[in-house]
């Protein structure tokens, strides 16, 4: 028999009560799960509590997101720390040579060729024996091109043969010059100190430099000699000292008003006997202060080396002595660079904190007392001071005097038409005026075309010059250069290639 109603009118047995748990269940889940006011799940949260928002351990966490840790790199050495003084021996490093550059064959310096007028508009060679004793008396700057060629080589100015020949005639004649080199920035002034020296090393003279005089290499004698002892190289801190600015070790000397650098008096004793024959020269007067015993057979030589730094104040003024007034010794040459440095107040301290003159210090007083006359060796020689235009102090007398003696001898204009003094001006120094009164002025500016064209011709030579050199690029480069100033020429061709 058929039933009354439809199968599917007829609901199943048990499906009130399975749907009743099915819903509880799902009810159940969604209150555990999800939230009304979020869209993130619940399981996905970090910390068990609805509160807890720190990462798990070893999640990174970044702008909202979770990231896996990464994996360290390894085999990867830690970057070592630059040792002290590393970057300023970088920053003042100097190198001679380039061997990438193409060899020039050029004639090499001797005796006779800054002072023969033949060598003007020359490139030569610096010789071996004289570029290690240049080297010694660090005449080399940081800022020139020497590392471009394959050679140190030098132009013969005009300026160099007439200060060479001065130099060389008053020491014929025994007298003493005193001369201050003036110029243009980048003219080449320490260049033509360097040349100076070079001559006087040719000719086997007794030769004191002073690099720079407000940034002076004290010790390097010292520190190539522990180099060779093999020390180690973290005494470099130790080796750059300023000479005016309180950075070097100093002493008062008794029964005078000066003060002495011993440290930087002895590294000057050390330049002067490895760069000068003095063994052949024998030491005449006694000094028992130094020697209670004192051999006949001691020579200059061992008297430049005797004892340290303490006493270096009293070696110095008995090699002095020896030098400069004892009959049949060499001429004598004694340069500093950066000569305004040395015409003002120092940064020293005296016991009672009052500041210590520049002249004040005993070695500056000897370069001092050459320049104005009050000391003249028998033998002659000179004493030559050149002035930094990149980073000279102003010192009011220094610049009339360079102004006065300009126009009085290179200008060489009357009476009434010389520069005056300012009459209401109070920082004249009359200590200044007094080493500049008898100085003689040397202005370096700029090259003539001639000489022009024998320097870029090295240039091209060289490989670092790759335009064709004829008139027209020579008379371009020399009017890029300020007519003729060097270092503008330098910059106006071999930008591209400085090194």
């Amino acid at each position: 028999m058929a039933p009354l109603r439809c199968w599917r009118c007829l609901p199943p047995a048990s499906g009130a009560l399975l749907s009743i748990r099915r819903i509880a269940a799902i009810t159940t889940i969604s209150t555990s799960t999800f939230q009304p006011f979020s869209t993130s799940c619940a399981r996905n949260a970090y910390g068990k509590g609805a509160g807890d928002s720190k990462p798990r351990k070893g999640v990174h966490r970044v702008g909202g997101k979770s990231s896996p840790p990464s994996k360290k790199k390894k085999g990867i050495p830690p970057r070592l720390k630059v040792a002290p003084g590393d970057r300023r021996a970088f920053r003042k490093r100097i190198t001679l040579s380039n061997i990438n550059a193409l060899p020039v064959h050029l004639e090499t310096l001797d005796s006779k060729a800054f002072s023969s007028e033949q060598s003007v508009g020359k490139i030569l060679a610096l010789g071996n024996e004289t570029l290690d004793k240049l080297r010694r008396a660090n005449a080399f700057k940081p800022t020139q091109s020497w590392n471009m060629f394959r050679k140190p080589s030098t132009l013969v100015r005009r300026e160099t043969v007439n200060l060479c020949s001065k130099m060389e005639k008053n020491a014929q004649e025994n007298k003493f010059l005193r001369c201050i080199i003036s110029g243009e920035r980048v003219a080449g002034k320490s260049m033509v100190v360097l040349q100076a020296l070079a001559h006087a090393y040719a000719n086997d003279w007794i030769v004191v430099n002073i690099p720079d005089g407000g940034y002076f290499l004290s010790v390097y004698m010292l520190y190539i000699d522990s180099l060779e002892a093999g020390e180690t190289t973290d005494r470099r801190q130790t080796l750059g000292y300023d000479l005016v600015i309180s950075h070097l070790d100093y002493a008062p000397i008794p029964n005078s008003n000066l003060w002495s650098l011993p440290t930087t008096i002895q590294g000057l004793l050390r330049q002067i006997s490895g760069n000068s024959d003095l063994s052949k020269h024998k030491v005449v007067k006694s000094y028992p202060n130094l020697f209670p015993n004192q051999s006949p057979n001691l020579t200059l030589h061992g008297l430049a080396n005797s004892g340290s730094s303490n006493d270096s104040w009293a070696v110095w003024q008995a090699l002095w002595t020896e030098l400069t007034e004892v009959p049949g010794r060499p001429p004598i040459l004694m340069c500093l660079d950066g000569f305004a440095h040395v015409m003002r107040m120092s940064k020293y301290r005296t016991k009672q904190f009052e500041p210590i003159h520049a002249h004040d210090l005993a070695l500056i007083k000897t370069f001092c007392d050459l320049m104005a006359g009050k000391m003249v060796p028998v033998q002659g020689g000179a004493v030559i001071g050149a002035l930094s235009m990149s980073n000279q102090p102003m010192v009011k007398s220094v610049e009339y005097a360079v102004q006065y003696k300009e126009a009085q001898q290179v200008l060489q204009l009357p009476e009434e038409e010389l520069p005056k003094r300012e009459p209401y001006c109070r920082e004249y120094d009359e200590r200044v005026d007094e080493v500049l009164r008898e100085a003689e002025i040397l202005k370096v500016g700029g090259i003539n075309k001639k000489e022009a064209r024998a320097i870029m011709e090295y240039w091209a030579a060289s490989g670092m010059y790759r335009h064709k050199v004829d008139e027209r690029r020579v008379t371009e480069t020399w009017s890029l250069g300020g007519h003729g100033i060097i270092g503008e020429m330098e910059r106006a061709s071999l930008r591209n290639s400085r090194i």
